[in-house]
């Protein structure tokens, strides 16, 4: 009875034994994975911190570079606005505008007549600003032809005759759009100017229009405003010319 009764106990504490050492590997083997899954954590977590630290000083080396170019365009679009800026100098010294660009088309034109330049440079270098010209000018108004007009008061002479002035236009209209005997001045009109030599200069446009040309060693300068209905007024005077 004794001997069975020891027999349980001692395999009662084999079993403990076993048990506590069971426990005890398991728990080492937890401390094992722990520490294994530790030691591979870190090196993880250094090989990322490793290449995070790469990409950065990448990202870096690009922001630098772009930071460079982007100076760079800069510099390069400064000098373009200067390099425009040059030439839309020189291009407002050797291209010339407004009433400078007249000039040298109209000086072109007449030397492509054949005029001599040095008679052109003459005229230019003989012009004032101060010029000899009538105390009074002369006021007339004459009648514009138009497809329904029957003539008649339609022109005026200037200068003794030696310029006669007359004009066409467009006739009015009525309310439901019959034309009129006289014309419409709200629409362009030709105006004439014929010299004693048959010589026929016009001006063409809405009024009031502005004209000058040169007769006789004068320079006749007129300027047409819409009249009386079917009438024009035209104002000239004369100045010595050049």
């Amino acid at each position: 009875m004794t001997l069975g009764l020891y027999e349980t106990r001692a395999r009662r504490k084999r079993r403990m034994r076993w048990a506590v050492v069971k426990w005890m590997l398991a728990l080492a083997a937890i401390v094992a994975a722990g520490a294994f899954a530790y030691d591979t954590g870190s090196k993880l977590g250094q090989q990322r911190a490793i290449t995070l630290e790469a990409e950065l000083e990448a990202t870096s080396e690009r922001v630098a570079e772009l930071v460079r170019e982007k100076d760079g365009l800069q510099v390069a679009i400064e000098q373009t606005r200067n390099s425009l800026a040059d030439l839309e100098e020189r291009y407002g010294k050797d291209v010339p505008s407004g009433p400078l660009a007249e000039i040298q088309a109209l000086a072109r034109d007449k030397l492509g007549e054949g005029i001599e330049a040095e008679r052109i440079l003459f005229v230019l270098g003989a012009v004032e600003q101060q010029r000899a010209c009538d105390a009074a000018p002369v006021e007339k108004r004459f009648l514009v032809s138009t497809p329904l007009s029957v003539g008649g008061n339609d022109s005026v002479g200037f200068a003794d005759g030696a310029l006669v002035v007359t004009a066409e236009g467009e006739s009015a209209l009525t309310a439901d759009g019959k034309p009129e005997a006289w014309f419409d001045p709200a629409l362009p009109v030709t105006l004439r100017f014929a010299g004693l030599d048959g010589r026929v200069n016009e001006a063409s446009g809405v009024l009031p229009l502005r004209h000058s040309q040169v007769t006789g060693g004068r320079e006749y300068r007129f300027n047409a405003v819409p009249g009386a209905r079917g009438f024009i007024q035209v104002t000239g005077d004369s100045c010595v010319f050049p």
